[in-house]
C-alpha cells in the first residue's frame, strides 16, 4: 500500500499536509480497503507549549469529499484515531532511543 503527503510546513507551530492514496508511481488511487474513502485529506498538526510541555492537536478532514465519502469518513474516525494513536506509540518509542547530548 502507498500513500503520497504533500507537505506545508509552517514552522515551528504548525503541519499540514495532504495526503493520498497512491500507486508506486505517485498516482492518486482508491484506498484498498474502502472504495468510498476520500481521496484527498488535508491533516493539520498544531504544537502548542503548555506548562513546559508540548500539546499537539490534529485535525484531519477530507477534502472535496462526496456525501458518501463523507459519511465513510465520520464513520471510520475509531480507525483513525487507532492509526494515529499507533504512529504516536512508534514515534515514542524511537525517541527514547535518542539521546539529546
Amino acid at each position: 500500500m502507498w500513500v503520497k503527503f504533500v507537505y506545508h510546513v509552517n514552522a515551528p507551530d504548525k503541519l499540514v499536509y495532504t495526503s493520498f492514496f497512491s500507486d508506486e508511481m505517485g498516482n492518486i488511487v482508491r484506498a484498498p480497503f474502502n472504495d468510498n474513502w476520500p481521496l484527498e485529506t488535508l491533516n493539520t498538526f498544531t504544537f502548542t507549549e503548555h506548562v513546559g510541555k508540548t500539546i499537539l492537536m490534529v485535525i484531519g478532514a477530507p477534502v472535496s469529499p462526496t456525501e458518501e465519502e463523507m459519511k465513510t469518513y465520520e464513520e471510520s474516525q475509531e480507525m483513525v484515531q487507532e492509526g494515529f494513536s499507533g504512529t504516536f506509540v512508534q514515534l515514542a518509542d524511537y525517541l527514547s532511543t535518542i539521546s539529546y547530548d
